[in-house]
């Protein structure tokens, strides 16, 4: 059982050491698992446990820990074997009329009719990035499979403008699944897309031929511009 616990601020300096006792405040949010066994140190999940956290984890705990990073936040985590996990969750102030004025100064959002190519293996990720594209315009094929995604390609490799792959995926890394892609269409841009990674760095995915490197969580105007300039580029 997950419980959330009640918002409370606390300053960004000592949460970060674990002691939130001084300003800049920060609202922190505590996530409980008090019914889990908790961590079990280097004992390594059995390949039932894998496979059941994949099917059941709507969203991982990298893509949690880039999201909070990217907004400057922090993330603390105590557990303890039979009692269970809890995270804490802290993020920075930010003042509405700040968002309302850097939102607008975004300017228009760049668009295309072009064919894009798409796979991320989370269903939710994929529609959400899906309903983006085609919102700016772009004729979107989106698959959650890597396998499917390369059967697709090398079948019409003609018949897509740009390809935008999941790093993390079954079967295939999206940099196998790009590499494999640029052996049959070296032109092809590609744009890869990935949570929290340390095994690939914008500047090693460039020297495999990746056009365009960008974390999640995607944010659209941001994404909008990488697709945009990817292809303009090309």
């Amino acid at each position: 059982m997950l419980l959330v616990g009640p918002f409370s601020l606390f300053p960004m300096a000592t949460a970060q050491a674990g002691n939130p006792s001084a300003e800049p405040s920060v609202p922190q949010a505590a996530v409980a698992d008090y019914t889990g066994e908790g961590y079990r140190g280097t004992v390594p999940l059995t390949p039932a446990e894998q496979q059941w956290l994949a099917a059941h984890s709507l969203i991982t705990l990298a893509v949690v820990h880039g999201i909070v990073k990217s907004r400057h936040g922090h993330i603390s985590v105590y557990s303890e074997l039979g009692k269970g996990t809890t995270f804490h969750v802290y993020l920075p102030c930010v003042a509405m009329e700040t968002y309302a004025a850097e939102a607008e100064n975004k300017g228009s959002v760049p668009m295309g009719h072009e064919r894009i190519l798409m796979v991320d293996d989370e269903e939710q990720v994929i529609s959400i990035l899906r309903q983006i594209l085609e919102g700016l315009g772009y004729t979107v094929t989106a698959l959650t499979g890597s396998i499917a995604t390369w059967q697709a390609f090398s079948s019409h490799p003609q018949d897509y403008d740009l390809v935008i792959t999941d790093m993390t995926m079954p079967d295939m890394t999206g940099t196998e699944l790009a590499l494999k892609i640029l052996r049959l269409r070296p032109d092809m841009p590609i744009v890869l897309c990935t949570g929290f990674n340390e095994q690939i760095s914008e500047e090693k995915a460039k020297s495999l031929g990746i056009r365009a490197y960008i974390t999640k969580p995607v944010l659209r105007n941001d994404f909008a511009v990488v697709v945009r300039r990817t292809l303009d580029e090309a």
